[in-house]
């Protein structure tokens, strides 16, 4: 047992869960990436935004104090716009006390900024780091630029006779598009988490009639064959426990019929082994040496039958073990010429004789060892079964895509109703004599079936039996039997 569990494959469940989080893990990649890119992106958009507005409002600061702008240039410290007497320092100063520490600004920008009076070329405003010569930006717009071996990112804004150059640097802005990216990006991945586990949970729990129905399967006794109970189960299970429902039966209806089987070849084996038995107590306690031959000769026929049932036996269970037959091209002219010279000798012996019937080729798809046994066991049982100068007739010919063969005797035949039990195993005829065990047909009927065929029985004139075997030819054959 722990040796065929070591050569088990995955389990189902696990398989599953692979599949579900290999999918999960590549789509949740693939939309991580999608949105730390689309946050950075935005964020970039975000401070490009702020870069112009803030050389909007240093030219407005600008103007709002031009008539200072001649006695003195203003150094403002980095996010702050100063001045003494202007509402717009004024709130500055406010909205300066009222913020947290700059420890505390979590998305703390540096910026460098400068305006300029366009004619003459006139410094106006700019931060401490600013230098007091132009910036190198030579286009409005946005630009990047190396500067102080740095790379910055700069906005030009020229309006009204004023020029406003802001710059951010690099380095900074990068660290905080990252960051922006980062916060959208962890709760993507807690969320991921959270999905996962929750699908194999579901997963788990989906699959739960699943295991029980594997538990009441493993459960169960090797000679219980009944239904599962198929009431409340899922639709997919419910079509597998109709497939081992169906399978059950089959197993029931082959453990039945090797039953039957077993039981009538133990009844059949059981007769001849005791008259063989009494023959050869009989044969020991014989007075005279012509008894006692007579007795061993007796006994001889008597394990030449048992011979003939136990081989019987054997081709019955080997076809039985058999769902269909390998076939390939037989000329089924050949091999019925063949067979009637190899049984020519022995009905020669019982004064019989025997006549084919063939065209010059007949060909089918068949397997040859099965088509060979066929024919000769319809033929033997023809020879056994007819009187002594009468002729047994083997005749083949094609009709419709079927191969016809009818072997016919002159026996004393069979009646009406008992020739639609022919072909059934142990099956005898009433005063026969032949000693047969009642294989041979049942043997040739089950041939027909694997072959797709079928095996019939009609009255001879003026007496005696047709046994009719029909089989598809080679265009029919390719079908499933």
């Amino acid at each position: 047992m722990a040796e065929a569990r070591s050569k088990q494959g995955i389990s189902l469940i696990a398989r599953v869960l692979l599949i579900i989080t290999f999918a999960l893990v590549c789509g949740g990649i693939g939309v991580g990436w999608l949105v730390f890119h689309t946050a950075t992106e935005q964020a970039g958009d975000v401070f490009d935004s702020q870069l112009a507005q803030t050389a909007g409002l240093l030219i407005a600061l600008a103007d709002s104090d031009a008539d200072e702008l001649p006695d003195r240039r203003h150094a403002i410290e980095e996010g702050e716009l100063n001045g003494s007497d202007s509402a717009l320092s004024m709130r500055s100063r406010t909205a300066r006390r009222d913020s947290p520490a700059p420890s505390e600004y979590r998305f703390r920008q540096r910026l460098i900024y400068q305006v300029w009076q366009a004619e003459p070329m006139q410094l106006i405003l700019r931060s401490p780091r600013a230098p007091e010569t132009p910036l190198p930006v030579a286009a409005n717009g946005f630009s990047d630029q190396q500067w102080k071996d740095s790379h910055w990112r700069f906005y030009r804004l020229e309006r009204d006779g004023r020029i406003a150059i802001v710059g951010q640097d690099a380095r900074v802005r990068g660290w905080l598009t990252h960051e922006f990216g980062e916060h959208g990006f962890v709760p993507l991945t807690l969320g991921f988490g959270a999905t996962l586990l929750l699908t194999w949970a579901g997963v788990a729990l989906g699959l739960r009639p699943l295991s029980k129905l594997t538990r009441e399967v493993q459960a169960r006794a090797p000679e219980r064959l009944d239904p599962l109970d198929a009431a409340k189960r899922p639709r997919e299970l419910a079509v597998l426990v109709a497939a081992l429902d169906a399978l059950f039966e089959r197993v029931a209806h082959a453990f039945e019929h090797e039953r039957r089987f077993t039981a009538d070849a133990a009844h059949e084996l059981r007769t001849p082994l005791a008259a063989l038995s009494a023959q050869i107590q009989v044969a020991q306690t014989a007075a005279d040496a012509a008894t006692r031959n007579a007795r061993l000769e007796e006994s001889l026929r008597g394990l030449q039958r048992m011979a003939r049932l136990v081989e019987q036996l054997l081709a019955v269970a080997r076809l039985d073990a058999l769902d269909g037959a390998k076939r390939e091209p037989v000329d089924a002219t050949e091999l019925a010429r063949k067979l009637a010279a190899e049984l020519a000798p022995g009905a020669f012996e019982r004064g019989i004789e025997l006549a084919l019937d063939a065209p010059q080729a007949v060909t089918l798809a068949a397997q040859p060892d099965l088509l060979r046994a066929a024919l000769r066991n319809l033929v033997d049982n023809a020879i056994r079964h007819s009187p002594a100068g009468a002729t047994v007739e083997i005749a083949l010919r094609e009709d419709g895509g079927m191969l016809i063969g009818e072997v016919r005797d002159s026996g004393l035949g069979v009646p009406e109703p008992l020739r639609q039990r022919l072909g059934e195993r142990f099956l005898r005829v009433a005063g026969s004599e032949t000693g047969g065990a009642g294989l041979g047909l049942s043997i040739v009927r089950r041939i027909a079936e694997l072959h797709g065929g079928s095996l019939e029985f009609a009255a001879n004139s003026p007496q005696g039996l047709i046994a009719r075997l029909k089989l598809p030819t080679e265009l029919q054959a390719r079908r499933s039997p």
